[in-house]
């Protein structure tokens, strides 16, 4: 939920008002569409799992959002105690988004042992079957070996910096036509999706934290005046 979208349901007349919320019931929906490709594209069940979890997350913050949403433009004397759910639903949200993040790191390592595991494993049985061709089998094997564990390497080093300086805009090598390839597809959409979600909540917070002040100040005022009446 973007700033101007909160100022547009608080400012809005009561027939505008419906029409803001429905564009944000709809907006809410393509957010989950994205969630369900990108686990899609992902075969590990337990990142498909997190993304599950991270899809019900996203259920609460929208409807979070879209309740003091509600409470800002029918009844803003009463929108502060929607404070609370909102800022649970982010706190989580956010926490899922680092942990799963986590994985996905973790997961890039686990991919990069298990290929140099299979390719230490081909360079010993070609060792063991054409051992009279040995000088040409090592440089075969050498070319093969670089060419699964230079990108694995670059695609590590890539995640790692990303991850050290929190910039989702870093992206994978993914115009690869192999597995290596697939997997930078699949991290870059990931990374994405994430980078669009904290853009979207860091919006929330500051819009809500205005429209707070806002609230407070005004009340201050109604206060104030009752009080000299």
């Amino acid at each position: 939920m973007t700033r101007s979208d909160i100022s547009a349901v608080f400012n809005a007349k009561r027939d505008a008002r419906q029409n803001k919320l429905d564009d944000l019931a709809q907006h809410s929906r393509l957010l989950k569409d994205r969630i369900a490709k990108t686990q899609q594209l992902l075969s590990d069940s337990i990142l498909r799992a997190r993304l599950t979890e991270e899809s019900h997350m996203v259920d609460q913050y929208v409807g979070a959002v879209e309740s003091l949403a509600r409470a800002i433009a029918q009844r803003p004397s009463e929108a502060i105690a929607q404070l609370t759910p909102y800022l649970q639903a982010y706190k989580q949200l956010q926490q899922n988004i680092e942990e799963t993040s986590d994985l996905l790191e973790k997961g890039a390592k686990a991919a990069q042992s298990e290929a140099l595991g299979r390719a230490n494993e081909a360079t010993r049985a070609m060792l063991v079957m054409c051992g009279p061709s040995f000088p040409l089998l090592l440089f075969i094997a050498t070319r093969i070996i670089r060419s699964i564990t230079e990108p694995l390497d670059s695609l590590s080093s890539r995640f790692k910096a990303m991850t050290e300086s929190n910039d989702l805009r870093l992206e994978l090598d993914q115009e690869r036509n192999d597995e290596i390839g697939a997997l930078g597809l699949c991290l870059n959409t990931f990374v994405h999706k994430l980078h669009e979600i904290l853009t979207q909540i860091r919006s929330s917070a500051e819009q809500v934290a205005e429209v707070t002040e806002e609230i407070s100040a005004s009340a201050k005022g109604q206060a104030q005046g009752a009080e000299s009446q």
